[in-house]
């Protein structure tokens, strides 16, 4: 059995044409813009990258589906982020803990950021996740930035400075090894 499809006009066949057209263009503008009311609540952190309005609302993108940022990439962005408002610096970036953060109690009440037409605009993480979500996140202290998303919470408590103590020695001639005292690190 053979199908036949109707034969169209060349007008019907330029007018389905750009019909086409136009509606692709819509959807490179809408996937271009920030989101809008179709990005809503979320089951996980991946559902901001299945839905392009939610992806739209990611401070620093990822550069695929389950590929999370690294230290090194939050560190190579850290100007970046920190002219969008992060707080955090680079005693944050290596010295924070990688750890699964579950939207819940643990997050009520934080706030943290997200891409607005450019902008930083604030939201309440449980306004953004469902409870019982697992985020991974760069987190101390309670405060955090997505490895997903490179959101951030609105406050940023950095860790300290780390310390480096050890001894200085010097050897002689017979390799006997004198402690030398006086000095700082």
């Amino acid at each position: 059995m053979i199908l036949r499809l109707p034969v169209l006009s060349v007008s019907s066949r330029i007018a389905i044409f750009l019909i086409f057209l136009a509606s692709s263009f819509f959807v490179t503008i809408t996937y271009a813009t920030e989101a809008d009311a179709s990005c809503t609540k979320m089951w996980d952190e991946w559902t901001m990258w299945d839905n392009g309005d939610c992806r739209a609302t990611m401070i620093l993108q990822p550069f695929s589906r389950n590929n999370y940022h690294s230290r090194s990439r939050i560190d190579a962005n850290l100007n970046y982020l920190q002219s969008r408002g992060w707080g955090g610096n680079r005693n944050f970036v290596w010295y924070s803990n990688d750890v699964g953060l579950r939207v819940g109690s643990a997050t009520a009440g934080k706030q943290w950021s997200y891409n607005w037409y450019g902008a930083t605009k604030w939201i309440y993480v449980n306004d953004d996740f469902y409870t019982n979500t697992w985020l991974g996140v760069f987190e101390y202290n309670g405060t955090f930035i997505s490895r997903v998303c490179g959101n951030f919470t609105s406050s940023t408590v950095n860790p300290p400075n780390p310390i480096i103590s050890g001894s200085k020695w010097k050897a002689d001639s017979t390799l006997k090894c004198n402690r030398l005292t006086g000095y700082q690190f």
